[in-house]
């Protein structure tokens, strides 16, 4: 590695480290209105709310709650009560996945949120950075 290619990788670390604290957005803990626009029409139709038995969860909430459990790592279980029941949550993530719904979600979602560059420090090697777009 020439000295011309030391200074570029610290000098794109540098910046990327610069960019990452400049650019920091905190957690998003429920969806944004024009994100929710975006997928609601991915997931089946919601039970109508004058039904007999429990009350259902809506959608929305539950999708907070699901993306609440993948973003920590927390136990269902431990789901904050704000998002519903954990086992509402983790049944609906469940059918979600068997049915195709999750993944269309979640194709949609990344789409959303994130962007890649690829920045090259021309002897071949390169550095992968995926930035948050939404604010």
């Amino acid at each position: 590695m020439t000295t011309i290619d030391i200074a570029l990788s610290v000098f794109v670390s540098s910046v990327v480290k610069y960019q990452y604290k400049k650019k920091h957005l905190p957690t998003i803990k429920r969806i944004p209105d024009d994100v929710w626009n975006e997928v609601k029409n991915i997931l089946p139709k919601e039970k109508p709310r004058d039904t007999k038995g429990h009350p259902a969860v809506p959608f929305r909430q539950v999708l907070d709650g699901i993306l609440f459990v993948l973003r920590t790592g927390c136990q269902w279980k431990m789901l904050p009560k704000e998002y519903g029941s954990g086992s509402t949550c983790h049944r609906r993530f469940q059918q979600w996945v068997q049915t195709g719904v999750f993944q269309k979600l979640w194709v949609r979602l990344l789409k959303k949120y994130t962007t890649t560059f690829v920045v090259s420090n021309g002897n071949g090697s390169h550095l992968t950075v995926q930035q948050s777009r939404h604010r």
